[in-house]
């Protein structure tokens, strides 16, 4: 879809839903951040494997670079896209740049340039920033050969670790730079924006480019789906190997931990050692992987250290679902449907046994009210086609 049918699908959407009640309209990822710092700053809430850090220092990140992006010309209201893998830094440029007021726009790095090109063009990006090394991925002229097709991208920035000729450098040395010698102090003093109303796209990937431009309030009503399906508490962290740069990833990961005080810990690109090395760490955690290294998982035994096991497994819109075989395991199990980058369903297993995707509509407790999540649209013709407060409506 041309970034002119959306922005009209987008305002046609928006004058249709202006009465509809949006539980979440004020919630954003940024609010939710501040208020992760001010009732528990001293707790533990982003770990990968270069660096962890406190829900105070996370927000303190995320302001500083917040404040990078917009002296380093980017304008209130541009998209950027950001790309990178599991890590930390790469979930703090997430809420730095709503906090700069900008809209940002996910993308895995394993896409060619030409694809991240055409993402950036359907999207009208300004700014690509990435990582710089992750596994045995180093961007090379991947950034600048993608700016080299973006008609209006301007900016190309690193993450880290480490630095990229002709770059500019944005990882976690360069923030804590600019932190030390910054006018302003503490996690909220010269905070940029709220910025709940800003969107967030991912890309869903197939002949062609098709971004996918979510809520900010969609994307929390799956994570309070997914928290209350799963069972995460603030004493239990989520562990999970998949880059936050889709749907799911994102509600299994940042949003499910800001929601419940969780920490949050990325592993990836996925090595036995370095993970069993972030099991430990983690403790008594929801981990998240792949359905397909489901069985591979349970009869390691690592199950039995786990508070629960999310299983992320695909399905297709319109289609009826294919339901993973039958698995027993040492701790709950959870299956993630991810239908489209539009939903992202969790669902229980009974005695080892996958449950269709919103087999049962799903519900919401919030201010003592009830809010549809998710409901089936077909049941009886079991085809994928979902409605409700946790689903992006693909049309936008």
């Amino acid at each position: 879809m041309s970034l002119e049918a959306q922005n009209s699908a987008s305002s046609h959407a928006s004058s249709d839903d202006a009465n509809k009640y949006d539980p979440f309209a004020h919630f954003g990822l940024d609010t939710l951040l501040s208020g992760a710092a001010r009732l528990r700053p001293d707790t533990m809430a982003l770990t990968d494997r270069d660096e962890s850090l406190t829900y105070a220092a996370f927000a303190s990140r995320a302001t500083a670079l917040g404040h990078l992006l917009t002296e380093h010309g980017l304008k209130r209201g541009e998209r950027i896209i950001l790309i990178g893998g599991a890590s930390g830094a790469l979930v703090v440029a997430l809420i730095a740049a709503i906090r700069a007021g900008l809209e940002p726009a996910l993308a895995p790095i394993d896409l060619p340039a030409k694809d991240l090109g055409a993402y950036a063009n359907a999207i009208n990006a300004t700014a690509l920033i990435g990582t710089t090394c992750y596994g045995d991925f180093c961007p090379d002229e991947l950034y600048f050969t993608a700016a080299a097709i973006a008609t209006r991208v301007r900016f190309v920035a690193t993450l880290g670790p480490g630095e990229l000729d002709g770059a500019v450098d944005l990882s976690s040395e360069a923030i804590k730079r600019h932190s030390s010698s910054a006018f302003y102090t503490g996690i909220e003093r010269g905070r940029l924006s709220t910025a709940a109303s800003a969107r967030i796209f991912t890309l869903r990937r197939g002949e062609d480019i098709a971004p996918v431009m979510h809520r900010q309030s969609t994307l929390i009503a799956a994570g309070f789906d997914f928290v209350a399906r799963a069972k995460v508490g603030r004493d239990t962290a989520v562990l999970s190997t998949f880059p936050p740069v889709r749907f799911a990833s994102l509600v299994a990961g940042p949003i499910a931990t800001l929601l419940s005080g969780a920490a949050l810990y990325l592993d990836g690109p996925f090595d036995s050692d370095a993970f069993l090395k972030t099991c430990g760490r983690a403790g008594r955690a929801h981990l998240v992987v792949p359905a397909l290294f489901g069985p591979e998982f349970a009869a390691s035994g690592i199950t039995k250290n786990l508070a629960s096991l999310t299983l992320l497994s695909q399905i297709f819109s319109g289609e009826p679902p294919v339901l993973p075989p039958p698995l027993n395991a040492a701790c709950p199990l959870i299956d993630l449907y991810t239908a489209g980058e539009t939903a992202a369903i969790a669902e229980e297993r009974r005695h080892g046994f996958a449950q269709p995707p919103a087999h049962e509509s799903h519900y919401i407790g919030f201010e003592n009210s009830k809010i549809l999540a998710v409901k089936a649209l077909s049941p009886s013709s079991g085809a994928s086609i979902f409605s409700g407060a946790a689903v992006t409506d693909s049309a936008a």
